[in-house]
């Protein structure tokens, strides 16, 4: 390859590399959702080894193509943090022995490839010279590597095709292939000197699609860490007042009607829910509180407190989820338990009389909880 097409072609690599960063940083400085940061730390030392990569045209320096084979690796343990996110999202929390194990294994092979890597390093002769390393040497541990992320892949599978519609079940395969796309051109561009020209091009494409998507769905990864099973949360007082209401597949600004609409439901799910239990306390002559309600695609969770009760509305039931519905509650009352000792006081969802810091409990709570 002519040096000089070799180095404008790293330049837009870069400036597109750049371009997806930046916006998926003030993606995230937005939504604030945990797959976002793990997609923006996995972007971050993607840029950080291809910057890296560029210098190395003009320096043609081996030891900092050393760090660079010593850096890309790295970058697998974000993209595979990154899946177990998304699971946990949906209530599927796998086991910590599970998750350990998986984490041994990767870090074992990272070091391998790394190893690998470093001692079978390929220099062109003459000038200038380019870096790269034997593609079948790396060729077995590479695959052996991605095998977690497979795994993960997989098991997520089964709960986008359960809990969400065709249309976001299509959205999600072109982002996992964008992202899978931009992630090997970059590994290939750095490795393997034979397929570089095809690798710039391929990179290219999976840049500027990966823009495009960012533009058109700029708060799909927030609905994946939001939405993956949650839909809408009510607080309610035990008299029937709405105290609170969050919407997760709401990524905007919430407004004065929203609000009156909220506070509607919120009655109108008091009246239902003890509506049902007076009838089960006349069937089994027993004080009994509801739990769940199955609607076929949607949900609701019930966990009744002291003075509040809590209604989530989500795609899947599962003990994880109604876990954490039952620890937000019992943690709204502990925080606010002054405030909910006020028989008479006026709803949280006025908003009006709520003190920032108060706003950033609960929202500090949705994020421990829920982690929208």
């Amino acid at each position: 390859m002519i040096f000089e097409l070799h180095v404008a072609l790293t330049i837009i690599c870069l400036i597109l590399e750049g371009t997806i960063t930046a916006n998926l940083f003030r993606i995230f400085r937005r939504h604030k959702a945990a797959v976002e940061k793990a997609a923006l730390l996995l972007l971050l030392t993607l840029f950080l080894g291809f910057l890296l990569y560029f210098i190395n045209l003009f320096v043609q320096d081996l030891q900092i193509f050393l760090v660079l084979m010593i850096l890309s690796p790295i970058t697998y343990f974000f993209a595979f943090s990154g899946s177990f996110t998304l699971l946990e999202g949906g209530g599927e929390v796998r086991p910590k022995l599970e998750k350990l194990i998986l984490y041994i294994y990767i870090t074992v092979l990272m070091v391998i490839v790394a190893t690998l890597s470093l001692l079978n390093i390929q220099i062109t002769p003459g000038e200038p010279r380019y870096f790269g390393v034997d593609l079948w040497t790396l060729f077995i541990p590479m695959i052996l590597m991605t095998l977690p992320q497979f795994y993960t892949a997989i098991i997520s599978l089964k709960y986008y095709v359960k809990l969400y519609e065709k249309e976001i079940q299509v959205t999600h395969f072109i982002f996992m292939g964008l992202l899978t796309s931009f992630i090997t051109s970059q590994f290939l561009i750095i490795y393997m000197t034979e397929i570089r020209p095809i690798a710039y091009y391929i990179f290219i494409g999976a840049a500027i699609g990966g823009i495009i998507f960012l533009m058109v769905r700029h708060n799909y990864m927030a609905q994946l860490a939001s939405t993956f099973a949650y839909k809408s949360l009510f607080v309610i007082r035990n008299n029937g007042q709405t105290l609170y209401s969050h919407e997760f597949e709401r990524i905007i600004d919430e407004t004065k009607d929203i609000k009156t609409i909220q506070y509607l439901i919120g009655g109108f799910i008091y009246a239902i829910s003890h509506g049902l239990k007076e009838i089960i306390k006349e069937e089994i002559l027993d004080k009994t509180d509801l739990r769940a309600m199955d609607f076929g695609r949607l949900k609701m969770l019930f966990y009744y407190g002291n003075g509040v009760f809590g209604v989530l509305f989500t795609r899947e039931s599962n003990n994880v989820i109604y876990d954490r519905l039952k620890r937000f509650i019992n943690e709204f009352e502990l925080v606010f338990k002054e405030f909910l000792e006020s028989k008479t006081g006026p709803s949280l969802l006025e908003g009006q009389t709520l003190p920032d810091p108060a706003i950033k409990k609960i929202d500090d709570l949705l994020q421990l909880y829920f982690k929208f």
